[in-house]
C-alpha cells in the first residue's frame, strides 16, 4: 500500500500516468502482454524507473524467464553503492522464489565497480611506464559495469571521467627530448633528424601561440619558436646540397609507377620533392607528391607574371622565391603558421601553402593570394591588415585561367560584400575598428577588407556618367597615394584614413560618419532582393577556367577531420613519438604517444608502434591496454586474445564474470533459456573486455526466437531508459557557435527537451511563425561507451521552420557525427508568403567532418503531413544508421573504423524544436548472442548482415583477409540448387579460374597496390584455396587470399545468372575495413569501372593505416 500511494503521488499529472494506469488495468484482467507494452513504454518516460520495474516484475509472475530477467534489472537498480538491497515484504513476494542470483549479481557488480575505482586510483598514482593508460582503461570498464545502477553511477563511478587527462610532466619530457635530439643530430652529422625534430618543436610553439587554442592552456615553455626555427633553417642549409632538384622534363618522363615511387620516396621534408619553375623564378619544395610538385612547378610563374603586370613592375627579377607545399594543417604549423585557420602564409620570399584533396587551379588561387602579399611587401611595405588581406582576397578570385595575363578589373563578389555588411562593417564603429587597431578577429580582414578595397578602388558614385563619358572613381587615386605614402603608418590610423578618404574634397565624404554611411549604402546595393542599378558595372564572371582534375597524391588525401582550433600537441605529439621512436628514445616516445592519445584520433599505425614500445619496455599492462581497449578497437583490431596481465589484481571483477557464467549455466539447466542466453551475453561482453574466454552459449531455441524477435515479456537486451535521466548541459559545437545564445534550451515537466528557446512559449498554440537565426546546443551529460545501442525520439517543430539536428559520438566540439535536417516552410516563417505549406517532407544532411570525404544528403517524404516526425539511430561499433519515419535514409561508418562513443546532443541554427521522449537502449546482448548480426550490419563470412550490396555500402567488413592499401573482394555467391545438381567434376573450379583470369587482366591494367581476396561459398572443396593461390598469387602485387563464406543469399538486388552461373561481385574495401563500392562483376570493355578505379587510385600506396603516406 505504501508503494502504491507513493507511486500515485510522485507520478501525479505526469505523462507516464496513462501508460501505467492502462498497464494496471490490463494486468488486473490477466492480459500480461498488453500490460507489458504499457509498462515498458512508461519505463522509457519515468525519471525514477524503480516503481515501474516493480510493476513489470509483478506482471511477469507467470513467465519464469521474464520474471528472473526483471528481477536482475530491479536488483541492479535497487542496490545501494555497497550492493546492499533491502526489499520490502511485498517485493520479496514478487521476486523469483528461492532464487538469490539476481541479488547476488547486483552485489557482485557493485564489488567489481568499487574494485575498479580502487584499481584506477592505484594506477593513477603509479609511476610505471604507461600507468595512466591502465588507469583510464579501468575508468571505461567501471563506467560500463555501473550503467544499470543509479547508485553506482552517482557513487563510485561518478568520478570515472571519459576524457583522457593531460600530463604536463610527460609533455615537458617530450619537449626536452626533442631538443636533445636536435643537438645530438647536429653533432653526429644527421641534419635530416634535426630538421624533423625542429619542425615538430616549431609546430608546438606555433600552437602554443594561438590565442584561441582549445583544451588545457599550453605551458609557457612551449612558446619559444626562435630556437626551433633556427634549427630548422640550419638543417635545411646543411641538406641543401644533398637534395636532388628535378627538372620539369625529368618529372614528365616518369611513368605512373615511377610517379608513385617518387611520392613515397619524398614523403618528408628531410628529403622533399624539389623542382624549379621553368625560368627558375621559384624553387618548389613539397612532401605532397609528384602531382603536386609538377603542377606547382609548371604554373607558379603564370601567377607571378599576372601579378607583375598588375603592379606594373617585378621587384623579384634577382630574388627567386621558394614555394613550399604541405598536405596538412600541422605541416603549416611546423613552418610557423601564424594562425590555426591559415591555409597558407607568406614569410619574406617563402610562400607556404596547404594542399589537401584539391586540384592545381585551386592551389593557384592560394598561390596568387600569398604572392600578392609578397609583391605588396616589396612594392609598398607594411600595408595594414585590412588592405593587405582585402587585395589578396580579390586577386585570388579575379581571374579565370591559370594562363590569364590580367585580372578582371570590375570583378566583385556580392556574397563577400554582403558578408561584410552582415558582420556590421557598414557601421562607423566597426569600420573604424577595421582601419584602426584592426578587428578582434583577424579573419574579418578577408571579408571586410575585400569589401573596402573594392569600394575604394572602383566606386564612382551612384549616378552613371553621361553617354560617352568615362566612370571616374572617387577614391582610386587617393588609394594609390595611401599605399605608396609613409604617412599611413604614422599617427592615429583612423585619422590618417579619414585624411585620405573622408576629407570632404573632390566629392569625397566629410568625416568618417558620412564615409561609413556611403560605404553601407554601397554594400546594401548588392542585396539580391533589391539590387541597385549601378551594380551592373560589376561582374562576377571571369574568363573560362582550366580543367581541374583532382590530384591523387596519396599524402594529400588526409585521414584527419577538418581542422578547427587545435588542442596543444594535436598531430605534433604523434610526430614527436615517431621521431623519438626512430632515434631510440623509447621512454619519451611513450610520453609522446600517450599525449597523442589525448589530443588525436589515433591511427592503427600509431597504435601498433605504441604497443610494441610498451612491450619492449616491459610495460605489458599498458601494452595490453593499447591492443585491447574498446575505444581503440576497429575492423583491423580484433578483441584481445590474451587475458589482461593484471587480471589477478581484479578478483572482484573476475568474480562478477564467474558469477554471470554460473548463473547462465544454472538457468539453462532449469529451462530458462532466454535468461541463460542474456546472462551469457553479459558474461561474454565483459570477458571480451578482459581478454578472457567467451561462453558463446548456443541455444537453438533462443537463436530462433531472437531471429524472429520473439522476446516474450522482457526484451532480450537491457530495457530502454530516458536520455534525460543523466541531465543536459551545453558545450562547444563547431559551426554552431558564432550566433550561439547560451542556455537557449530547457527541459519541460514531461522530460522533453526544447532546443531553440529558453522557456515555454506564451501563446496557446504549439508553434510560432517566426523562426529566428540563432545557434543553440544542448548536450547530454551521459557518455555512451562503445558497443551497440539505439536512440529513438520524436522531433516536433515548435516554429514554422526548423534547421537543426542531432550529433552523436560527441567527444569534442570538432569530433562528432551530425545528422542535420530542415523541415517546414522557410518562406512563410520569414514573412514572404501569407500561409504555410503542409509539412510533408524533410531535407537531411549527414556530416562526420573528415576532410577526405564529403557528406551525404537527401530528402524524406512523410506519408502523412505532420509537424512531428520520428527519428531513430542505431549505432553498432563504428557504424550508425539513421531512420526517419521508419525509413532508413543514411548509413555512415567512422573513417578510421573506430567505434562511435561519446555524448549525444541536439542543435538548431534556425527556429526551435521539441525532442519528445528521447530514449536510449543498449543492445550489447544481441551483439554477443549466437543470433548477433555482423558488426555494423556489415559483411561477414558467417554472421548475418544486410542482404544487398547496396545496403552494405559504408559498413564494416570483418572475418576476411584485408590489406593496408585497401582490398578488392571478388565474391562468388552460392550457386542455385539446380546448377549445383548439374555440375560435373572440375566444372565449378574451371568457372572460377575463368573469372579470375579475366579479373586479373583488368587488375593488371591499374598497376595497383591493393590486394585481392577471393571469397567462395562453403560448399566448394576447401582444397581449392591452395590451388588458386599457386596459380594466381604472383599476379597480385598487393597480395592474394582465398576465404569462404556461409551466406546463402546472393547479395544482389536481383538474381543474375549467366548460363545458369550466379554472377560474382567485385567490391572495394578501404584500409580501415569499410566497404565503399560494390557491383556485379561482368565483362568490362575498358577495364574496371571508373568509380572503382577512382577508389583504387585514392588509396594507392596507403601503407600506414589511418595516416597519409609513409612518414609525417
Amino acid at each position: 500500500m505504501i508503494l502504491a500511494l507513493t507511486l500515485a503521488i510522485s507520478l501525479q499529472q505526469e505523462p507516464w500516468i496513462p501508460a501505467i494506469e492502462a498497464g494496471k488495468k490490463a494486468m488486473q484482467t490477466g492480459n500480461a502482454e498488453e500490460a507489458y507494452k504499457h509498462f515498458y513504454y512508461a519505463l522509457s518516460l519515468v525519471p525514477d524507473p524503480g516503481p515501474v520495474l516493480e510493476l513489470l516484475l509483478e506482471n511477469a509472475q507467470g513467465n519464469p524467464d521474464a520474471r528472473v530477467m526483471w528481477a536482475v534489472d530491479w536488483a541492479a537498480y535497487a542496490a545501494d553503492e555497497r550492493g546492499v538491497i533491502k526489499p520490502t515484504r511485498d517485493m520479496r513476494r514478487k521476486l523469483p522464489p528461492e532464487d538469490s542470483v539476481p541479488l547476488e549479481l547486483a552485489k557482485a557488480r557493485t564489488s567489481a565497480v568499487r574494485e575498479l575505482g580502487r584499481f584506477h586510483g592505484k594506477w593513477e598514482k603509479s609511476r610505471k611506464i604507461g600507468a595512466s593508460l591502465v588507469a583510464e582503461w579501468a575508468e571505461d570498464l567501471g563506467r560500463t559495469l555501473a550503467a544499470p545502477s543509479p547508485a553506482l553511477i552517482n557513487g563510485p563511478a561518478a568520478n570515472f571521467d571519459a576524457n583522457l587527462a593531460p600530463n604536463h610532466a610527460g609533455m615537458k619530457r617530450v619537449h626536452t627530448a626533442l631538443q636533445d635530439v636536435i643537438r645530438t643530430a647536429f653533432s653526429s652529422g644527421k641534419p635530416e633528424i634535426a630538421l624533423r625534430a625542429g619542425r615538430c618543436l616549431t609546430g608546438m610553439a606555433a600552437q602554443a601561440r594561438f590565442k584561441d587554442l582549445e583544451g588545457p592552456p599550453a605551458p609557457g615553455w612551449a612558446t619559444n619558436m626562435g630556437s626551433a626555427a633556427g634549427s630548422v633553417n640550419r638543417a635545411r642549409r646543411l641538406l641543401l646540397n644533398n637534395v636532388q632538384i628535378w627538372s620539369i622534363e625529368e618529372l614528365e618522363e616518369m611513368d605512373l609507377m615511377e610517379q608513385r615511387a617518387f611520392t613515397q620516396a619524398h614523403g618528408g621534408f628531410e628529403n622533399p620533392g624539389v623542382s624549379l619553375s621553368p625560368r627558375s623564378w621559384y624553387r618548389i619544395e613539397t612532401n605532397c607528391g609528384w602531382g603536386t610538385l609538377h603542377g606547382s612547378a609548371t604554373t607558379v610563374e603564370h601567377h607571378h607574371e599576372r601579378l607583375a603586370g598588375w603592379y606594373d613592375q617585378d621587384p623579384f627579377t634577382e630574388r627567386p622565391g621558394i614555394l613550399r607545399v604541405v598536405p596538412e594543417s600541422h605541416g603549416l604549423e611546423m613552418e610557423g603558421a601564424p594562425f590555426w585557420w591559415a591555409g597558407g602564409f607568406q614569410g619574406g620570399d617563402t610562400t607556404t601553402l596547404k594542399f589537401t584533396c584539391g586540384n592545381i587551379p585551386g592551389l593557384g588561387r592560394g598561390i596568387t593570394h600569398e604572392l600578392t602579399h609578397r609583391f605588396d611587401g616589396a612594392v609598398f611595405g607594411g600595408l595594414p591588415g585590412w588592405l593587405s588581406e582585402g587585395r589578396a582576397t580579390w586577386t585570388g578570385a579575379a581571374y579565370g585561367s591559370i594562363y590569364d595575363t590580367e585580372f578582371v578589373p570590375n570583378h566583385a563578389s556580392p556574397g563577400t560584400l554582403l558578408g561584410a555588411l552582415n558582420m556590421g562593417y557598414g557601421n562607423q564603429e566597426k569600420l573604424e575598428e577595421l582601419v584602426g587597431s584592426g578587428p578582434e578577429e583577424y579573419r574579418d580582414n578577408y571579408t571586410a577588407g575585400y569589401a573596402l578595397w573594392v569600394y575604394l578602388n572602383t566606386w564612382a558614385g551612384p549616378e552613371n556618367p553621361e553617354q560617352g563619358q568615362p566612370l571616374i572613381p572617387i577614391y582610386s587615386e587617393r588609394l594609390q597615394s595611401y599605399m605608396e605614402g609613409k604617412e599611413r603608418s604614422r599617427g592615429d590610423p583612423v585619422a590618417v584614413f579619414a585624411a585620405f578618404f573622408a576629407d570632404g574634397q573632390d566629392g569625397r565624404p566629410d568625416g568618417m560618419k558620412e564615409f561609413a554611411a556611403d560605404f553601407k549604402t554601397f554594400l546594401e546595393g548588392f542585396h539580391w532582393r533589391n539590387k541597385a542599378p549601378w551594380t551592373s558595372r560589376y561582374t562576377t564572371k571571369t574568363p573560362k577556367g582550366d580543367p581541374s582534375p583532382t590530384i591523387m597524391d596519396e599524402p594529400t588525401w588526409s585521414w584527419l577531420r577538418g581542422r578547427t582550433e587545435p588542442w596543444f600537441g594535436q598531430d605534433q605529439a604523434r610526430v614527436a613519438g615517431e621521431i623519438l621512436l626512430g632515434v631510440g628514445r623509447e621512454k619519451e616516445a611513450v610520453d609522446a604517444f600517450t599525449w597523442s592519445l589525448r589530443v588525436d584520433e589515433p591511427s592503427d599505425a600509431v597504435l601498433d608502434d605504441f604497443s610494441k614500445i610498451l612491450q619492449r619496455l616491459g610495460a605489458k599492462d599498458a601494452g595490453w591496454v593499447i591492443d585491447s581497449w574498446a575505444r581503440l578497437g576497429g575492423p583491423h583490431r580484433p578483441p584481445p586474445k590474451e587475458p589482461a596481465p593484471f587480471i589477478a589484481s581484479l578478483p572482484a571483477t573476475r568474480g562478477f564474470l564467474e558469477r554471470l557464467a554460473m548463473a547462465a549455466k544454472d538457468y539453462n539447466s532449469k529451462g530458462l533459456s532466454m535468461t541463460a542466453s542474456a546472462l551469457a551475453s553479459d558474461h561474454d561482453k565483459l570477458a571480451s573486455l578482459l581478454g578472457l574466454p567467451l561462453l558463446y552459449m548456443v541455444l537453438p531455441g533462443v537463436k530462433v526466437r531472437l531471429e524472429n524477435k520473439d522476446f516474450g515479456l522482457h526484451p532480450f537486451d537491457t530495457p530502454p531508459r530516458a536520455l534525460s535521466l543523466g541531465g543536459w548541459g551545453e558545450d562547444g559545437l563547431t559551426g554552431y557557435e558564432d550566433r550561439r545564445v547560451e542556455g537557449l534550451w530547457y527541459m519541460d515537466k514531461q522530460g522533453d527537451l526544447h532546443v531553440g528557446r529558453k522557456e515555454p512559449r506564451k501563446g496557446t498554440d504549439t508553434m510560432d511563425r517566426a523562426s529566428r537565426w540563432r545557434d543553440a546546443f544542448a548536450l547530454s551529460k551521459e557518455w555512451l561507451d562503445p558497443g551497440r545501442w539505439k536512440l529513438s525520439a520524436q522531433i516536433e517543430m515548435t516554429t514554422a521552420f526548423v534547421s537543426g539536428g542531432i550529433c552523436l559520438g560527441w567527444t569534442r566540439r570538432d569530433r562528432n557525427i551530425r545528422f542535420g535536417f530542415e523541415v517546414g516552410d522557410a518562406a512563410y516563417s520569414a514573412g514572404v508568403k501569407p500561409s504555410a505549406a503542409v509539412t510533408d517532407r524533410l531535407s537531411w544532411h549527414l556530416r562526420d567532418l573528415y576532410v577526405r570525404r564529403g557528406g551525404q544528403s537527401g530528402a524524406v517524404a512523410f506519408k502523412n503531413p505532420d509537424p512531428t516526425f520520428s527519428l531513430e539511430i542505431l549505432v553498432d561499433g563504428p557504424t550508425a544508421e539513421f531512420l526517419v519515419e521508419g525509413q532508413r535514409v543514411a548509413v555512415v561508418s567512422t573513417l578510421d573504423g573506430r567505434p562511435i562513443h561519446g555524448k549525444i546532443g541536439f542543435f538548431t541554427s534556425q527556429g526551435a524544436m521539441r525532442i519528445r521522449n528521447p530514449v536510449v537502449q543498449r543492445l550489447d546482448r544481441i551483439r554477443f548472442s549466437p543470433a548477433g548480426p555482423a558488426l555494423g550490419g556489415g559483411l561477414h563470412p558467417t554472421r548475418p548482415g544486410e542482404d544487398s550490396w547496396r545496403e552494405l555500402i559504408h559498413r564494416p567488413v570483418l572475418g576476411l583477409p584485408m590489406t593496408v592499401s585497401g582490398t578488392l573482394l571478388l565474391w562468388f555467391p552460392e550457386e542455385t540448387s539446380k546448377k549445383l545438381a548439374a555440375l560435373k567434376t572440375g566444372e565449378r573450379e574451371g568457372r572460377i579460374r575463368e573469372v579470375l583470369s579475366r579479373f586479373f587482366m583488368d587488375y593488371a591494367a591499374e598497376d595497383p597496390s591493393q590486394g585481392i581476396t577471393v571469397v567462395l561459398p562453403k560448399s566448394i572443396d576447401p582444397a581449392i584455396a591452395g590451388r588458386l593461390k599457386s596459380s594466381f598469387d604472383q599476379q597480385a602485387s598487393g597480395g592474394f587470399s582465398v576465404a569462404f563464406h556461409e551466406r546463402d543469399t546472393t547479395l544482389e538486388e536481383s538474381e543474375w545468372t549467366v548460363q545458369g552461373w550466379t554472377s560474382p561481385a567485385v567490391a572495394f574495401v578501404d584500409p580501415a575495413g569499410i566497404l565503399l563500392w560494390a557491383q556485379r562483376y561482368g565483362r568490362y570493355r575498358t577495364g574496371f569501372p571508373s568509380e572503382l578505379r577512382r577508389w583504387m587510385t585514392m588509396h594507392h600506396d596507403h601503407i600506414r593505416t589511418g595516416l597519409a603516406g609513409p612518414k609525417e
